[in-house]
């Protein structure tokens, strides 16, 4: 039983901290229709960040605002990159990934000069700090381990409360409209370049908080923490998207199901991760359990058409 208990609430803490990722990917997904690289650089860097400020005295509350607003400079950047510049969108996030990366080690390689481990400047691939006041300090200290959940849900129940009520807005409802339809949307007289920048700095920005909690979770910043981000973003969508058996345009609802999606994807992996000693056979069950999930709408598709056989057949002999 203490094992079930422990697979449980490592999934639910993972999988709270990693919904707030799939909700920023989310946006840029399926709102603004662009596959946004970006996040496997913005993650760590949202991270490295925060325990840089935490470090420096800053409150861990700020310190995550403050990886807030990089992650959304870094979706300025990629937006600027794709609609200023024409560069494809895919493209325009790789370069924002690949300049994340450097910037997170760098800023790691400071925290560590503060520990006299380094001099500043250098470039450090892992920082941590064990004695880190952070967010989940004051909840742990009320509640024990539970603190980390209830702290990560008061955050995702913030953003998904404040995306609601923007994406209900005027301003809201261009950038969902310039996602569905850009054409469209021009003809209406809509900035689209302007919408998709605005789409991808919040994007960006809620990925950067996902890894500031992350780092502040594991008491540890890491360049690599960004490394298949963008896969356990997708599989929490679509999983998600299938579990939760919603009409689409129930934005708030929507989001849900990522959280509902991104439980169950770490669940499943906590359980391999339990009966696999071997990481290699853990990367490949992620690649099968990622293949399952992207045929997920094919196999709801196939089965809707069985049942309407099988309807028309009954009407056909009654």
């Amino acid at each position: 039983m203490n094992i079930i208990y422990n697979i449980f609430t490592n999934s639910l803490n993972l999988g709270l901290i990693y919904a707030l990722l799939g909700i920023g990917v989310y946006i840029a997904y399926r709102v603004l229709d662009i596959a946004d690289l970006g996040a496997e650089g913005v993650f760590p860097l949202g991270g490295a960040i925060t325990v840089l400020m935490i470090v420096l005295g800053v409150p861990p509350v700020v310190a995550v605002l403050i990886a807030f607003i990089a992650g959304g400079v870094m979706g300025l950047l990629t937006g600027v990159l794709h609609t200023k510049l024409r560069i494809p969108s895919l493209l325009a996030g790789i370069i924002t990934m690949v300049m994340c990366v450097p910037l997170a080690q760098l800023l790691n390689g400071i925290t560590n000069s503060f520990q006299s481990y380094s001099q500043p400047g250098d470039f450090v691939g892992s920082v941590t700090v064990i004695n880190m006041s952070t967010i989940f300090t004051f909840f742990r200290g009320l509640i024990g381990e539970w603190g980390y959940i209830v702290a990560s849900v008061i955050v995702i129940g913030l953003i998904i409360t404040l995306l609601y009520w923007f994406f209900g807005t005027e301003l809201g409802i261009t950038i969902r409209a310039t996602g569905k339809n850009k054409i469209m949307s021009r003809a209406q007289g809509i900035n689209t370049d302007s919408r998709v920048i605005m789409g991808l700095m919040i994007s960006n920005a809620i990925v950067a908080m996902s890894g500031s909690l992350f780092s502040q979770f594991m008491l540890t910043s890491n360049s690599t923490f960004g490394q298949g981000t963008i896969v356990i973003a997708l599989a929490s969508i679509l999983l998600g998207e299938a579990l939760m058996f919603f009409k689409k345009s129930n934005f708030a609802i929507s989001l849900l199901g990522v959280f509902a999606g991104s439980f169950v994807y770490q669940l499943i992996i906590n359980l391999a991760m339990r009966l696999l000693n071997d990481n290699g056979y853990l990367k490949l069950i992620q690649a099968i359990l990622f293949i399952l999930i992207l045929c997920i709408p094919l196999f709801k598709k196939n089965y809707a058409n069985m049942k309407k056989k099988i309807k028309s057949r009954r009407d056909a002999h009654a």
